[in-house]
């Protein structure tokens, strides 16, 4: 049954079973609980925007598999990092240093012409990842042609004053530009052009940015669904920001002064959140 719905811009558009069922899937959700969620959705006509859909998904999977309801909300758990108290290049570069990354924060290169600040690099292999970091707390926004730009200028700034030195030819150079949102078609067009690897929500296809955190198991704190806010806000403030960082430190949650048994919930579904196996979506 075609309907439309409102999106969080206001702009409409027609229900997208295929994309919602591979969010489903992607969070591990089970064939019967997507069939009758889409169901469900397009039965109930007070469900017309996203986040009315989002938020009765969430609720419902809750239900079914808290686990599963802790991944599917992923992109709003990167967004409640924010950008302050754990940004999100720190976040992104943890995400690296798990796939055997050696990472650099906060790096000053020097180009031809000025330096540059780089959010982190990350070496591998003699390659060399130089990582620009764009986070938005609005889903809606997208990071766009003058970002790629920006950052292509840099790298061929950086590059220039490079091919001069006597390491030239020894490690190969990356930009890429990595955003918990989307890119405009125009970023996409210029950085396939131009070289650039991208990393976004739903790029590059079938290894965009929460198939690698899926695959990873590296979900932030803020996914837990037994976790309160105010409590998930002062773990980060102690430095633990990962499911796995609390799951070796489970004391963290009896110091904030919350019961063993509120505890033991939690730390199973953190368990159960990295330890969910890898698929294909």
């Amino acid at each position: 049954m075609a309907f439309y719905i409102t999106k969080a811009s206001g702009e409409q558009e027609a229900f997208d079973r295929v994309k919602f069922r591979r969010s489903l899937k992607r969070a591990g959700a089970t064939t019967e609980a997507i069939k009758n969620l889409i169901q469900d959705i397009e039965e109930r006509t007070d469900l017309r925007t996203t986040k009315q859909i989002y938020r009765y998904a969430l609720q419902k999977l809750k239900i079914i598999d808290r686990s599963v309801a802790t991944r599917y909300n992923l992109k709003h758990a990167i967004a409640a990092l924010g950008p302050t108290g754990f940004s999100f290049e720190k976040y992104i570069a943890k995400l690296f240093e798990q796939m055997g990354f050696d990472v650099t924060l906060n790096q000053i290169m020097k180009g031809a012409c000025v330096e540059h600040e780089i959010d982190f690099v990350a070496e591998k292999n003699d390659v060399a990842l130089l990582v620009e970091c764009k986070f938005h707390t609005l889903h809606t926004l997208k990071s766009d042609l003058k970002i790629a730009l920006y950052v292509h200028a840099r790298l061929q700034d950086i590059e220039k004053l490079w091919k001069g030195t006597p390491f030239h030819g020894q490690e190969t150079r990356e930009a890429w530009i990595i955003t918990n949102t989307r890119f405009s078609a125009q970023a996409i067009r210029y950085a396939e052009c131009a070289g650039i690897k991208l990393l976004g929500w739903s790029y590059p296809a079938h290894k965009t940015l929460p198939d690698m955190i899926n695959e990873i198991g590296l979900h932030p704190i803020t996914a837990l669904t037994t976790l309160k806010r105010k409590y998930q806000k002062e773990l980060i403030q102690n430095g633990i920001v990962l499911c796995r960082e609390l799951i070796d430190h489970p004391d963290a949650l009896q110091a904030l002064g919350i019961s063993m048994s509120q505890t033991e919930l939690t730390i199973q579904e953190a368990k159960s959140v990295c330890e969910f196996p890898v698929n294909e979506y």
